[in-house]
């Protein structure tokens, strides 16, 4: 651990989530449970970056917390890859946990409640949530991974049934329903694996990920097969996706704010993380197949955006379409296109978080306001939420100057290097591709035209909550910042993974 004490990250989830429920149910301020969750955050954070760049071996394990004979050992593995990951999902957490103030209080509020208790409940499944995210993209074991992201689905599940739009008690279930489908094909696979393999560990106790190339093809196939399709549920890809439209347009919008932007994007990064190198001759043969869904996914959730109506479910729709690059680029299967999923799933989390703010903060200062046809010069109306949504469209369309670009970039070389030129369907998968890149740029600034631009539809000029706005401008501002040190990123991620032969289905 390169002098770092045992278990840091471990010791401090527990003692974060602890003292969530303690001091949390103490407090007698509304302002003091979001200030202990941002401490909290804040708390995380620094055992990230502790691990990262103080140990600076590359690769450190957290200490094994659970050792089994038959599940192997639960650990928490920080690296070039999982750190990223993980730091992207505590910002975006800590800067919507300072959004989530204003919003959750007039929404609490409105509905007749009692303010308090309510947001102590609130900032502790929001708490958990945003936990769970980051410990399993932490995790070193299949059971293990499966555990955190059961947490996660059940605290967001209660946050859309507790703090919803609509019916948010059929579409919570909706979205549970769905939601455990692919974590229970996920485990079913995991399962088979293990019992199979003798094993459910990913990595080995140097932090060297493993590979199942010695089980027999047919169950490595059908294993691969089930924890594919379970991740491809998690992520909304296409013939997958009539969940998530609905539960991310009504949920609270604080976690929107959480779900697509972070909570999706895992399926893909799993794929990447634990299916590619433990199963390399399925992941091959599937290759090119998972390219056409991806591409497919692409077009699909850019369609239906351009033609959706309500901001909220128009930035779901996006969410699915922006899942296809990361799936696409996966699929491509070399180091251009790893290095765009791990740039894109961080590109995505802040555009994506700085837009469901932005429709947030219309909601919060225009009466509820989510129809786009009623839309119109809110610029004027609102400049700090208009400008930080433009940074958010030019994030996830990848246009400088924010790291969308760079990420974009890397999936664009990583498909022309892996499919160009190989085949007929190897050329569709390009030629669906660049389809898909003109539709998100055709639906992302026609939807900023119709709600920020033209003459104004409310004639005055409302004062911003700072709260919202605040974390509305951090979020942009960091996307730009990525955008300075994308190029060195990439080179300390390029010379990471090439250093992996296993994590590129080598060994």
């Amino acid at each position: 651990m390169a002098g770092l004490p045992p278990h840091l990250i471990l010791i401090t989830i527990l003692l974060t989530v602890a003292g969530q429920m303690a001091i949390g149910s103490i407090l007698k301020k509304t302002k003091q449970v979001m200030g202990l969750v941002v401490a909290f955050f804040v708390a995380m954070s620094l055992s990230i970056i502790l691990e990262m760049f103080i140990s600076r071996t590359g690769t450190t394990l957290d200490g094994a917390f659970l050792s089994s004979s038959y599940l192997g050992e639960f650990n928490f593995i920080v690296d070039y890859v999982s750190g990223p990951i993980a730091m992207t999902i505590l910002l975006v957490s800590l800067a919507i946990s300072i959004y989530a103030y204003s919003y959750m209080e007039k929404r609490i509020k409105d509905e007749g409640r009692e303010l308090l208790s309510e947001m102590k409940l609130f900032y502790l499944l929001y708490y958990i949530f945003a936990i769970s995210m980051f410990a399993s993209v932490l995790s070193t074991n299949l059971v293990e991974f499966y555990l955190f992201l059961e947490v996660g689905l059940i605290s967001s599940f209660v946050l859309i049934n507790n703090y919803g739009y609509g019916e948010r008690r059929k579409i919570a279930i909706l979205y549970l329903v769905w939601t455990h489908i692919g974590a229970v094909l996920f485990l079913v696979g995991a399962l088979a694996f293990g019992y199979i393999y003798g094993s459910f560990n990913v990595f080995d106790a140097s932090g060297r990920i493993l590979s199942a190339s010695s089980l027999p093809v047919n169950i490595s196939r059908l294993v691969f097969i089930l924890m594919l399709i379970g991740m491809l549920v998690k992520a909304a890809a296409f013939g997958f996706h009539l969940w998530l439209p609905y539960a991310h347009a009504e949920a609270p919008t604080p976690i929107s704010a959480l779900l697509s932007p972070l909570l999706i994007g895992i399926g893909p990064y799993v794929i990447f993380r634990f299916l590619v190198p433990l199963f390399p001759a399925p992941f091959e043969s599937a290759r090119v197949w998972l390219a056409i869904w991806g591409t497919l996914t692409i077009i699909y959730g850019g369609l239906n955006a351009l033609f959706e109506k309500d901001f909220k479910r128009f930035l779901a729709y996006s969410s699915i379409s922006q899942m296809g690059y990361l799936i696409t680029a996966v699929a491509a299967g070399n180091i251009y296109g790893f290095i765009g999923l791990i740039m894109h799933y961080i590109a995505h989390a802040f555009g994506k978080a700085t837009l469901f703010g932005s429709a947030g903060s219309i909601i919060y200062h225009e009466d509820e306001l989510r129809d786009m046809r009623k839309m119109g010069g809110l610029l004027k109306t609102l400049p700090l939420t208009g400008n930080t949504a433009l940074i958010g469209f030019f994030t996830i369309t990848g246009m400088p100057p924010t790291i969308g670009f760079w990420s974009e970039l890397f999936i664009v070389r990583g498909a022309v290097d892996a499919f160009f030129l190989k085949g007929s369907i190897e050329n569709t998968v390009l030629i669906l591709l660049f389809i898909g890149f003109s539709l998100s740029i055709s639906y992302a600034f026609y939807a900023y035209k119709n709600i920020f631009q033209g003459p104004p539809k409310f004639e005055e000029k409302v004062k911003e909550d700072p709260l919202i706005v605040g974390s509305l401008i951090t979020l942009a501002i960091i996307s730009m910042v990525l955008f300075v040190i994308g190029p060195a990123f990439a080179n300390t991620l390029a010379g990471y993974l090439n250093s992996l032969n296993s994590l590129m289905g080598g060994a």
